[in-house]
């Protein structure tokens, strides 16, 4: 998870699932996921395609390797990157359009059913899973770029600070979703009781919820067994 947030595995989108005891909220988090991919995602878009025909110099360069097959030159690969990565984000925003029409036509009482079956949870899946191929095609192209138009030292020096940055984000992130997977911190229940929250530092409070956490047996278990025992109900209309 140092690579992939955990935001973005199919295990955090089984525990959502699972989680919500009302199925218009898990309806609702859902579809306000796609609408916010559907923004960052048009972005990205419009960028790719800015890089690809613009008329700067060195996108001229680009195109004409492509154009003559200079396979040699690097000029040649960022532009099968850049092609590939401007696919990949059109299939996301078509992904992403389509699932959340999609999502946003099943009625609360029903929500839990389908998006937990299989077939359900594949389909949320899908817009996340070519979402992150999209962003990390993007990420490629642009080390790509800085190898391309800056010195050899200043490209590797660059690279390795961004990619530090980069790793930091994703473990920061995937770190809290894993505290909040194994607390159970998606469900109704309290983690802990109201006055020993209140009575805790924040970095007692961080330790509370790692041990918390460790110590929780239901980690080991499956999303379905683990919200089971937590609410003791397979309730799919929210009641």
């Amino acid at each position: 998870e140092y690579i992939v947030s955990v935001d973005n595995r199919s295990l955090w989108r089984r525990h959502l699932a699972w989680a919500f005891q009302n199925g218009g909220e898990l309806r609702a988090h859902l579809t306000q996921r796609y609408s916010a991919n559907m923004v960052f995602m048009s972005l990205m878009l419009s960028s790719e395609l800015m890089v690809l025909f613009n008329s700067s110099h060195v996108t001229t360069q680009m195109r004409e390797a492509l154009k003559t097959f200079q396979y040699d030159q690097l000029l040649f690969w960022i532009g099968i990157v850049v092609y590939t990565s401007a696919y990949l984000t059109l299939f996301t925003l078509i992904a992403n359009f389509t699932a959340w029409g999609i999502v946003s036509s099943i009625s609360d009482n029903n929500a839990h059913c389908v998006l937990r079956s299989s077939i359900g949870q594949y389909a949320t899946q899908l817009p996340t899973r070519l979402l992150v191929s999209s962003m990390y095609s993007f990420l490629l192209w642009l080390t790509m770029w800085s190898f391309q138009l800056l010195p050899l030292a200043v490209s590797i020096g660059f690279t390795l600070v961004m990619a530090t940055v980069f790793l930091h984000v994703v473990a920061v992130y995937s770190t809290l979703g894993r505290l909040i997977i194994h607390t159970g911190a998606m469900g109704e229940s309290r983690i802990f009781d109201q006055k020993f929250e209140k009575a805790l530092l924040p970095s007692a409070l961080t330790s509370s919820l790692v041990y918390k956490a460790l110590d929780c047996p239901t980690k080991r278990l499956t999303a379905t067994v683990h919200y089971r025992e937590s609410f003791g109900s397979f309730s799919t209309n929210g009641e």
